[in-house]
């Protein structure tokens, strides 16, 4: 425990639209019922920063979205040999089963960077202690992420409020599109050895998402003109690279880029994704979905959730799908499927997994009992011209200017840059 019996937490935040929200909750929840002293800080794209915070910081438990990265690998390897507790709070709160071997690779041991995983619901348990996870380590506490959604419904952005802050009709309704076109660097998969054994199938997986997104631009160029009086929305996925969706220029179509998921979601009449995850929180809200594959190889890497909503394989089964859905409920098949899949994955949506995280932090802490966390400095003596670098031109310009001598991703640590001291409001 840290010289001044004050427990320290951090939270390490990858990416703000996607994490920040769920995590300041989880920090007020961690200080109004332990009083213990939480900070957040990202991006993980600035590791460097993040060493040099976790060493000043000295925290005795430190919460991360994953391990499964060689970032967030070595960020929890760092804590644990510095005494520290390691908590996985997991960001993606479903996947594939089907597609174990493409998120966990057996030839990375995994329980050598973390203590304990607090899991959403009882199939991702079930999932990983049959891939191998001690039962000891896997608490089910449901998702913050989710308790967001289900506990600030009232809080999130009207229908009126998103359209007048894109200057879209409000009489019109809204088909939303959620993408999820995330290419990965070659020369990333190659390198990192979490793909090891996966190399081949996931560079030509990574490749494909070029074809994808050209046939989903196709398709909304035409859902533009053939339902002229909706508002045809696009948001990107956070970590998507690249204005694919530039040559679409119709007076209907709409881009929503710096809005949370969950703020839109009083304003979606109808969601179209590939493979989106958001696509299960809009059930929560009995929002209608349906999933466009343009690409039908592609059906064997969808998600387990992909039979709570109609799937089609052609632009043509997709506007049938759309003048069908777009005024009438879903078929009950799909509700009854959505159900059963939301218990399942996402346990209780009574909005306190919050409350049951605070609880099992109190107990998985004591485990630990007293030990002294000593953090060693673990980021180059270079580092503090950065800081000075920072101090002078500010963050934007001093990452611009290390990036002339370092490839590293510049922007995306700017986009994502936080640091939450404890008691602080953002």
């Amino acid at each position: 425990m840290n010289k001044e019996n004050q427990i320290k937490v951090v939270i390490i935040c990858n990416n703000i639209n996607r994490d920040f929200a769920y995590q300041s909750y989880l920090k007020k929840e961690i200080e109004r019922n332990l009083k213990y002293e939480v900070t957040i800080i990202g991006s993980i794209a600035d590791r460097q920063r993040i060493f040099y915070l976790l060493f000043k910081i000295c925290p005795d438990i430190v919460i991360l979205p994953q391990v499964q990265e060689e970032s967030c690998r070595e960020i929890a390897s760092y804590v644990r040999k510095s005494g520290g507790l390691v908590c996985i709070i997991p960001a993606e709160i479903t996947y594939s089963s089907k597609l174990n071997t493409s998120i966990l690779n057996k030839q990375l041991e995994y329980l050598n960077f973390f203590d304990y995983m607090f899991l959403p619901g009882k199939k991702m348990c079930k999932d990983l202690i049959s891939y191998g996870f001690p039962k000891s380590r896997l608490f089910i506490t449901g998702s913050p992420k989710i308790d967001i959604l289900v506990g600030e419904w009232k809080k999130f952005k009207s229908r009126k409020t998103i359209c007048h802050r894109y200057n879209m009709p409000l009489k019109k309704k809204n088909i939303c599109i959620f993408s999820t076109f995330i290419i990965t660097p070659e020369e990333y998969i190659r390198k990192e050895e979490a793909y090891t054994g996966l190399v081949d199938s996931t560079v030509r997986l990574s490749k494909s998402i070029l074809l994808l997104r050209e046939k989903y631009s196709e398709a909304i160029n035409k859902m533009c003109i053939d339902f002229p009086d909706y508002n045809i929305v696009l948001k990107p996925h956070p970590l998507e690279d690249g204005d694919w969706f530039a040559t679409i220029k119709s007076p209907n179509f709409y881009i929503i880029r710096n809005e949370s998921a969950n703020n839109m979601m009083k304003s979606i009449d109808l969601l179209l994704h590939w493979n989106s995850t958001v696509a299960t929180e809009g059930w929560v809200h009995g929002i209608k979905t349906i999933q466009y594959v343009p690409i039908k190889e592609h059906s064997k890497l969808l998600c387990d959730f992909h039979r709570g909503n109609p799937i089609c394989y052609s632009y043509g089964e997709l506007h049938r799908q759309i003048t069908s859905l777009i005024d009438k409920p879903l078929d009950k098949r799909y509700i009854r499927f959505q159900s059963r899949y939301l218990k399942e994955w996402y346990g209780r949506l009574d909005g306190k997994s919050g409350e049951r995280v605070v609880t099992l932090l109190t107990n998985t802490y004591l485990v630990k009992g007293n030990n002294v966390v000593v953090y060693g400095r673990n980021f180059s003596m270079l580092y503090y011209i950065f800081i000075f670098l920072e101090n002078v031109f500010g963050s934007l310009y001093s990452r611009r200017i290390v990036s002339l001598f370092i490839k590293y991703q510049w922007q995306y640590a700017v986009d994502n840059l936080v640091y939450i001291p404890p008691k602080t409001d953002r």
